[in-house]
């Protein structure tokens, strides 16, 4: 009897896991679906494991068409850099977006495709090395790099940037690598600035996200692949099907 019990058990968790994974899976498609029918030609750009997930895209859409900002910052160049800057050229917005990464030669083939697709008059790319942290407010736990901040200056200075997307650094260079993004720019960016940090399925980033939590007076919603950390008044833009 106790063994059937068990096998019950583990049939049941078996189960809750296959339809976690199809409920994202459902959610990529529908988001993907929906990004390829805002442009008229396809994004001929690598879309690879390191991509952000089309549900968070569909977020970062939402959050555009819903506030119209003027200015956005992205941690990490790549196919996401393209949909976002295609998307706000579509949507004929008014709003810069930077994007930082520590890999020149690869920010240098963003900029490329960005030029191509008469995308590059409103992006910013900002090559930033990765260096080591001497900052302990920048630090958490055992975390020793982030980039180089020297050439922060048009960030920084930008009050008006109300959306920040983390998804860079590359987690392996660096225990707890992402989490300096929310203490360098907290105090700079928009009152109301919302902070999208990916990856958040990861232990890493969990942690990560609950320390931005806790230092703020912010509120986080997970969405499995990534979290939002968002002021208490802010729309719900969930994508469909992805909660």
């Amino acid at each position: 009897m106790l063994r059937q019990v068990k096998k019950l058990k583990h049939f049941i968790k078996e189960i809750k896991n296959n339809t976690e994974k199809n409920r994202y899976t459902t959610g990529d498609l529908i988001a993907h679906n929906n990004i390829i029918s805002y442009f008229d030609e396809p994004i001929l750009f690598p879309y690879t494991n390191w991509s952000i997930s089309p549900v968070a895209l569909q977020y970062i859409f939402n959050y555009l068409l819903s506030y119209k900002p003027k200015a956005i910052l992205e941690f990490g160049a790549g196919y996401s850099t393209i949909c976002i800057a295609k998307f706000i050229k579509t949507a004929k917005l008014d709003c810069t977006l930077y994007t930082v990464d520590e890999n020149k030669e690869w920010i240098e083939k963003v900029a490329i495709y960005l030029k191509e697709a008469d995308c590059d008059s409103f992006t910013n790319l900002i090559h930033a090395p990765l260096v080591d942290l001497d900052s302990e407010n920048l630090k958490y736990k055992n975390q020793s790099r982030w980039y180089n901040t020297d050439s922060f200056n048009k960030i920084q200075s930008d009050s008006s940037i109300s959306l920040v997307i983390v998804d860079g650094p590359s987690g392996y260079k660096s225990p707890f690598i992402r989490y300096s993004a929310y203490p360098f720019l907290k105090s700079s960016v928009s009152k109301d600035c919302v902070w999208l940090l990916d990856d958040t399925f990861r232990t890493t980033e969990k942690s990560i996200i609950e320390s931005w939590r806790q230092d703020s007076n912010l509120i986080v919603t997970d969405y499995g692949r990534f979290s939002i950390m968002s002021p208490h008044n802010h729309f719900d833009l969930s994508p469909y099907a992805s909660r």
